[in-house]
């Protein structure tokens, strides 16, 4: 019997255990694939993540979706500059704040970090300390009512003072040379010109309140 390669890929034999129950019941044999020998594949009908179908379908529950008799509500109070000196947070006065619980780095018991790689991230950006990139973390928010969470995220002001970039642009793109522009499309220009609308609007829709909801 001759031992020359025929181009198929060689599959290790099965085994006893994989035989009697008549499905494979480990990970499948590795193939043994000669230098430019075609495969045939492994595509099967069942999925190989469980949770895929539901995910698919809309039927996968997540964190949000679970609703839990006497459970709070929680948000994350985040910067608005990408590298500043955090000062303080401001908070409504009038606002009654007897059911609602704000967490800060000085309510934080042990070491406020976040260990990755090398100890520098904050769990949150204690006041005074440096904020290092936009949306970082600076207070947390609870409440038993959604509405009393998103009241408090909606009119929350963090008071921070600027501070230079860390790297500056040149530095990163200035071995890069500028596209050529083309005319903007008016779709763009209506985006900006919603981008604008807003952020006008902003310190009159924190004096309303959160939009009415749940």
């Amino acid at each position: 019997m001759s031992n020359e390669p025929t181009g198929e890929p060689a599959r290790a034999a099965p085994t006893a255990e994989g035989s009697r129950a008549g499905t494979r019941t480990s990970a499948p044999t590795p193939l043994a694939v000669g230098p430019d020998a075609p495969t045939r594949g492994r595509a099967i009908a069942l999925p190989l993540r469980r949770e895929g179908p539901a995910k698919l379908t809309g039927e996968a529950l997540y964190a949000d979706d679970l609703v839990f008799e006497g459970a709070w509500f929680g948000a994350t109070i985040r910067s608005s500059e990408a590298r500043a000196r955090f000062d303080v947070l401001d908070l409504d006065d009038a606002f009654d704040w007897s059911k609602v619980v704000v967490a800060t780095a000085a309510d934080i018991p042990g070491d406020n970090v976040v260990s990755l790689i090398k100890d520098d991230q904050p769990i949150l950006v204690p006041m005074g300390g440096e904020v290092q990139h936009h949306a970082e973390p600076l207070a947390l928010v609870a409440a038993p009512l959604i509405a009393a969470v998103s009241q408090v995220v909606w009119t929350a002001s963090d008071r921070s003072h600027r501070l230079a970039p860390a790297l500056a642009h040149a530095l990163l793109f200035g071995h890069l040379r500028p596209l050529p522009q083309g005319p903007r499309s008016a779709r763009f220009e209506e985006d900006q010109a919603m981008r604008r609308k807003l952020r006008a609007e902003r310190p009159a829709r924190a004096a309303a309140g959160p939009p009415e909801g749940p």
